[in-house]
């Protein structure tokens, strides 16, 4: 079978938000992917799930280091729910009242709204010329299996 890089997995762009969450998610060694995933969106970044995300430090330099990728990530589901920015916001946290909490709270709704998406699609890394979507869906059960073919290629 053939193995899968996380710039495959993710369609090319490792400097994704999308790369950044498969990433984690692989370094979560011993955790099921979808029990990760399905936490994130339950109880989100707030919760302390993922370390590199709990101080603001942190989350302004993940916000910074993804803005471009984050701001697409919001106007994506800004036009997908109608929604004004203001409203996204104020229904999202309503507490942000500068810049720091507003950075803190895009990045964070962005890894939550990725971990949203790899859950709809299961096949995130389904690749028809290289494996069946079968074969796809029984890796996506097996976290070593995901993260060690990302890692060998």
């Amino acid at each position: 079978m053939a193995t899968h890089s996380v710039a495959l997995l993710t369609h090319g762009d490792p400097e994704s938000v999308k790369s950044w969450v498969i990433r984690w998610v692989c370094a979560s060694v011993g955790n099921d992917p979808i029990d990760l995933l399905t936490d994130l969106t339950q109880h989100g970044c707030i919760s302390g799930i993922i370390s590199e995300l709990i101080y603001t430090q942190d989350c302004v330099a993940f916000y910074a280091r993804f803005e471009a990728n984050i701001l697409e990530i919001v106007n994506e589901f800004l036009e997908s729910t109608g929604e004004t920015f203001g409203e996204f916001i104020h229904h999202l946290r309503p507490e942000v009242f500068d810049l720091v909490s507003l950075k803190t709270t895009l990045a964070w709704f962005a890894v939550e709204e990725i971990a949203y998406q790899l859950l709809e699609g299961r096949d995130w890394f389904y690749q028809p010329d290289r494996v069946s979507s079968q074969q796809a869906n029984a890796k996506w059960n097996d976290t070593n299996q995901i993260c060690l073919e990302g890692e060998n290629s």
